[in-house]
């Protein structure tokens, strides 16, 4: 029933934008329509219709996930299907995911049926995504569960001489064990002066004393993701690392303060950047101060200043500010929240007082 309804809702974008169907391409988009969780299969929705092309590899899963739209076999490109099926007639206004198809694809698209008008669009799925159900909440809040508890076990496991490879190995495999589907993206751990990379995706560095260390990791739980960063000191904290802690700290508490529904994502961005800006550290703080989160971990909308959209009740965002200063390392903290009518949700509970671990 609830893909139904989504299916419902983007027939009814349809007409505002002036086409006769759109054409589904990107994997997270197609299971938030139909339910289907494998990794090949496009989806047609028209006016009156919704059409879901898979392989044979799929036939069997298809036929138990995907109930609100009608299901076909194809094979090698899957829209050669709908040529065969003859749903798509020449002089259709069809709308298609432009950031999801490469150039190649779009160009065998127009070969194929030179008679239909591709309108290419952004974001249609996502923007009707962006508000959550409770029971996609209820996921992101079990997967943000599991990445409490990994963090809790990871002190025990930071110490000098440990690399960062190894500390990102036991998240991968302690995520698989506690009954994750998977890590929700590759760990970062970035200690030392690694630490000011803000993706500094985990390398063979060993972890010393003095070090701060980043750790940014994630899970997903029935698909859907969580997306946590805390960051740690070996050792005793230097004034300066805990100067820094501090503004970050109090410029995300700050901003989670203020989030209600209604409030814009540059206004949002704006109280943390202010924070960080008034502590003399604004040029080390280059990126968004989040982004929305469900089936994908990089979801709409993105929390930054030149996005003037504002925040549904029921979105899923994350906040994390950052400060990255070379060569003496960098501090971010990131927890998942719920926008609720007048405040923020937490579904991240892992402490965010500076932990050295001695």
């Amino acid at each position: 029933m609830i893909h139904q309804t989504r299916i419902n809702a983007h027939q009814k974008l349809l007409s505002g934008f002036r086409l006769d169907g759109f054409l589904v391409t990107k994997l997270s988009n197609i299971r938030y329509l139909t339910g289907f969780s494998g990794t090949n299969g496009i989806c047609l929705i028209t006016n009156s219709d919704a059409i879901f092309i898979s392989d044979s590899r799929y036939e069997q899963q298809a036929s138990q996930e995907v109930s609100a739209a009608s299901i076909h076999i194809g094979k090698g490109f899957l829209p050669e299907k709908l040529k065969e099926l003859s749903c798509l007639p020449d002089g259709k206004n069809i709308g298609l995911e432009a950031d999801s198809l490469s150039y190649g694809q779009f160009r065998r698209l127009k070969d194929l049926l030179p008679g239909v008008r591709w309108q290419p669009q952004e974001k249609l799925v996502e923007q009707l995504s962006i508000s959550k159900s409770e029971e996609e909440i209820g996921s992101i809040q079990l997967a943000a569960e599991f990445t409490d508890k990994i963090f809790l076990q990871l002190i025990d496991l930071i110490r000098p001489g440990v690399r960062e490879c190894d500390v990102a190995a036991e998240i991968l495999y302690r995520f698989k064990k506690m009954g994750a589907d998977n890590s929700a993206f590759e760990p970062i751990v970035a200690s030392g002066h690694r630490s000011a990379l803000p993706h500094g995706v985990a390398s063979e560095k060993e972890i010393e004393e003095g070090d701060l260390v980043i750790l940014d990791f994630g899970c997903v739980v029935n698909g859907y993701a969580s997306d946590l960063t805390r960051t740690v000191v070996v050792g005793k904290a230097s004034d300066e690392q805990r100067r820094i802690y501090e503004v970050v700290r109090t410029a995300q508490q700050s901003a989670i303060q203020v989030i209600r529904a209604g409030i814009s994502c540059s206004e949002l961005d704006a109280t943390a950047r202010n924070v960080i800006r008034e502590a003399g550290y604004g040029e080390y703080f280059g990126h968004a101060l989040g982004h929305g989160l469900g089936l994908e971990v990089l979801g709409e909308p993105r929390i930054a200043a030149e996005t003037d959209s504002s925040l549904p009740e029921n979105a899923v965002i994350t906040i994390e500010p950052g400060i990255y200063v070379p060569d003496l390392g960098g501090v971010r903290i990131e927890d998942d929240v719920v926008v609720r009518v007048d405040h923020a949700e937490l579904l991240t509970h892992s402490s965010r007082d500076l932990i050295e671990i001695s």
